[in-house]
């Protein structure tokens, strides 16, 4: 239990720091979501599926940008303001969930 807390809070401690996720911890974040699976609740392990839901959105709409710059796209074109608007939109609610995680943790793992 206390391992996949450690690992969910290293995934948002990233995402908090540098506003991005990064695609290895967020594969190490998924396997400890399959973990909590078996270990909480279903109201912690649907919480931990919107972070997912939330990463995988942010990573999908960095590889379409990531496209759209090597294409050339103008910056100022509304699909790709759309699209940045939507990954600051992700990245917040992943800046929100590590405001809480403790209190998401606390009263199902010991020594916390």
């Amino acid at each position: 239990e206390l391992s996949v807390y450690h690992r969910v809070r290293r995934f948002l401690r990233s995402v908090d720091e540098t506003r991005k996720v990064d695609a290895q911890l967020f594969e190490d974040f998924r396997e400890s979501v399959a973990e909590a699976d078996f270990l909480f609740p279903s109201s912690l392990c649907e919480w931990l599926g919107n972070i997912e839901g939330e990463a995988s959105s942010w990573l999908d709409g960095s590889t379409r940008t990531a496209l759209w710059d090597k294409e050339g796209q103008d910056k100022s074109d509304p699909w790709v303001i759309k699209e940045q608007g939507y990954m600051e939109k992700s990245i917040d609610a992943l800046q929100s969930a590590h405001c809480e995680l403790l209190t998401k943790f606390k009263n199902h793992v010991r020594g916390l």
